[in-house]
């Protein structure tokens, strides 16, 4: 029994302390260059070919992002791809979380609405990101989900490349 009692009072602080890294992943100094709020552009593999993003990543692990792609003020046809002609989006939120000594994954979702205002699914966003001196980069894969959370049509990798907002 004293073995015993040793042997957890040795293991607790240890997973105390995993458990603290995952809700608080800032606290992380191979992190906290991502922290902060950025300007990007996204290259895509069909038209518009690119996009701009405002992206803010907070230190609780959350992240929220909107941009001149799918946005409210702004309809994108995707008819030819057996979608609504006329897409309006949300902005996007999200989780990140370090994955290795800089480098972090993130997801974010925005709601996508047709024509006539109506929700009828989700652009899912799940990338990989990097920092390269001031640079922000990273590596995503883009699909559409309908309100059952079934995929509906992969639209394939996006690359980004920013920098803070100042």
């Amino acid at each position: 029994m004293t073995n015993r009692r040793n042997w957890l009072g040795k293991a607790a602080p240890a997973a105390l302390g995993v458990a603290a890294a995952a809700i608080a992943p800032a606290q992380d100094a191979s992190v906290k260059e991502f922290i902060g709020a950025w300007t990007t552009i996204h290259s895509l593999p069909f038209p518009p070919n690119w996009f701009r993003e405002f992206l803010t990543i907070n230190s609780d692990g959350t992240v929220v992002e909107t941009n001149s792609f799918i946005c409210e003020g702004h309809s994108q046809d995707f008819s030819a791809l057996g979608l609504p002609s006329a897409i309006k989006g949300s902005n996007g939120m999200g989780n990140w979380q370090r994955i290795a000594p800089g480098r972090i994954s993130m997801s974010f979702r925005k709601m996508l609405f047709d024509g006539q205002g109506l929700y009828f699914g989700d652009l899912k966003a799940t990338g990989i990101l990097t920092t390269e001196g001031p640079k922000l980069l990273g590596e995503w894969q883009v699909a559409v989900y309908n309100v059952n959370d079934v995929l509906i049509l992969p639209l394939g990798p996006a690359t980004t490349e920013g920098t803070r907002i100042g």
